[in-house]
């Protein structure tokens, strides 16, 4: 379990992945003064990306939000953990309860470029590590998205050929993590 004090300078995502053996520089995305850039969105802080706009859409078609999520710039890190990371999108840290986004992940880039359909991938992406902080295993968290995506298709957010693609790629996610029997599944490549 990873003790996190509060300080102006160091996120708890910084200090779990300093405790993990990662270097000093790695950090959010920082302003001007070198303190890491904060946004609220309807009580959700988030920590690295103040695209205030963008967390509101993306927040608002979830049934429920984060407390905390924090952008991740994985430049910042040393090359063996940027390897570790690399095909990740999003993750948790064990003992945190923050969704970590990867500023350089696809989902993002997609998101930011303003797209409906890649600002709900997004939704669904943290709908996901939230199953996590949960406790829910990797077969559980994709399920958990299926069910948000057949919500997005109903509500009439998303055109019923798409929504149902997307669910039926989800499905075959939760099935090769129930294969491998395992807590962690294979990454879906968001992406379309």
């Amino acid at each position: 379990m990873v003790r996190v004090m509060p300080t102006r300078t160091c996120s708890p995502v910084l200090i779990a992945l300093l405790a993990l053996g990662v270097p000093a520089g790695a950090s959010p995305a920082s302003d001007a003064r070198g303190a890491p850039a904060r946004v609220v969105v309807d009580r959700t802080e988030i920590i690295g990306d103040a695209d205030a706009v963008m967390w509101a859409r993306v927040l608002a078609v979830l049934p429920a939000r984060p407390a905390r999520i924090e952008v991740l710039d994985v430049d910042t890190l040393s090359a063996g953990t940027r390897r570790k990371l690399r095909g990740l999108d999003g993750f948790v840290l064990q003992g945190l309860k923050t969704v970590v986004i990867v500023r350089q992940g696809d989902t993002l880039q997609r998101a930011a470029r303003g797209h409906a359909f890649d600002r709900l991938v997004l939704a669904s992406l943290i709908w996901h590590e939230m199953a996590h902080l949960e406790g829910l295993d990797e077969r559980a968290a994709f399920g958990r998205e299926e069910a948000l995506w057949r919500r997005f298709v109903a509500d009439g957010l998303v055109e019923a050929d798409t929504g149902l693609a997307f669910v039926g790629r989800l499905a075959e996610a939760r099935a090769d993590a129930a294969k491998a029997g395992r807590a962690e599944g294979p990454a879906l490549a968001r992406g379309w």
